[in-house]
């Protein structure tokens, strides 16, 4: 699995190739087809999409409002009729080398863009684009093209503030195609990205969407990987447990593979691995307990996970976790563990103490706690496990 995908760059050694493609099909075609009906709208539509551009579109990052919102709406009336009317010239101007070559012409003259557009292999008579104009994502969309009454026109569009990553799905049946498009968020400032997906069915007349993971995650995915897959998708992304601290290293995440089903339309589990499991369970299993159990006097609940009489009389009630990471050895399958906490009760400078827990045939107990006054600037927990 790698990392989240980043886009591109627009020119690649298969792009050139492609425009030497383009240029030598433009010199096999007369004269007249080339300088007609195609020259004098790309210039006209390549100076209407530079001013839009730079005027309200430039920096592509600036912050959105509702003037940005307006020029995205003007930028893809101008894309959408551009395509279109190569869609419907047939012949070599509907071809994918062509169209992408055309759409190109726009992002290298204002220096950034992204559009991918193909033919969906089970779907020929289909067009899809998938369109990212900012670097951020805002006003991406995924649009599809079909042919009704014997023209092409506008049949489906999926639009949201995301990266888009796009990938075909083998195909069910003829004259149906799937894609699936995962939709990357701005990283957040604990290493995750929002992600979603979701499944587009097309058939030739339009589109819908299918399927989302929603589904699979009803209040939303951060995730840390994210691959897209010839049959699917993969992911990795942090175990949601008390406990846990972002940033730190070693703990509990799950990585998932997700397999496309053509029968039922949805993408299914196909396997889970847990990534350092023992570090949700011995916050499941021996911190938590222990805290709680000393804040509501659960004697039988110390006297199991600490064993030492001597060791409870060191444990004042209160205590809470500090939000600093837990120190694991060896990290990978430890045997020992040390938590920082800390104790604030009638004394004027909170007390921190570390914890040593030690791995057992019976679970984690605590053997050790080493006490000490703790600098005022940790009094005040700002991320992490509370209580």
């Amino acid at each position: 699995m790698r990392s989240l995908p980043v886009p591109r760059p627009i020119r690649s050694a298969g792009a050139l190739a492609r425009r030497l493609g383009v240029l030598l099909l433009v010199a096999s075609l007369p004269l007249s087809a080339t300088l007609g009906v195609h020259a004098a709208p790309l210039r006209d539509r390549l100076e209407l999409f530079l001013e839009l551009v730079r005027s309200r579109l430039t920096p592509p990052d600036r912050e959105e409002t509702e003037q940005v919102r307006e020029a995205i709406r003007d930028v893809y009336a101008i894309l959408d009729e551009e395509i279109l009317e190569n869609l419907n010239s047939e012949g070599p101007f509907a071809s994918e080398a062509f169209i992408q070559e055309r759409l190109e012409g726009f992002t290298e003259r204002w220096g950034w863009g992204r559009f991918v557009i193909w033919r969906p292999k089970a779907l020929p008579s289909q067009f899809v684009a998938s369109i990212q104009l900012t670097p951020n994502g805002g006003g991406s969309s995924i649009r599809a093209y079909a042919r009704q009454g014997g023209r092409y026109t506008l049949a489906h569009v999926v639009q949201r503030d995301a990266v888009p990553i796009v990938a075909e799905m083998p195909a069910a049946r003829s004259g149906v195609s799937h894609v699936l498009v995962g939709w990357v968020g701005p990283p957040s400032g604990r290493g995750t990205s929002p992600l979603l997906l979701e499944l587009v069915r097309l058939d030739g007349q339009g589109g819908r969407s299918v399927w989302s993971s929603q589904s699979l995650f009803p209040s939303g995915l951060h995730v840390l990987e994210f691959q897209m897959e010839p049959d699917g998708f993969s992911i990795r992304y942090p175990g949601q447990y008390p406990g846990r601290k972002p940033g730190c290293e070693g703990e509990t995440d799950h990585g998932d593979r997700y397999r496309y089903d053509s029968t039922r339309e949805v993408l299914q589990l196909g396997a889970r691995t847990v990534m350092n499991g023992w570090h949700q369970e011995f916050h499941q299993k021996a911190l938590r307990p222990l805290l709680d159990a000393l804040n509501s006097g659960n004697e039988p609940m110390l006297r199991s996970l600490v064993p030492s009489g001597a060791l409870r009389q060191q444990l004042p009630p209160g205590l809470t976790a500090l939000p600093v990471c837990d120190d694991a050895t060896p990290q990978s399958a430890p045997a020992e563990i040390r938590v920082s906490v800390e104790a604030s009760g009638t004394q004027q400078v909170p007390m921190q103490l570390t914890l040593l827990f030690r791995k057992s045939q019976r679970g984690w107990l605590l053997s050790d706690v080493k006490r000490e006054e703790s600098p005022s600037s940790l009094s005040s927990p700002q991320r992490g496990e509370g209580g």
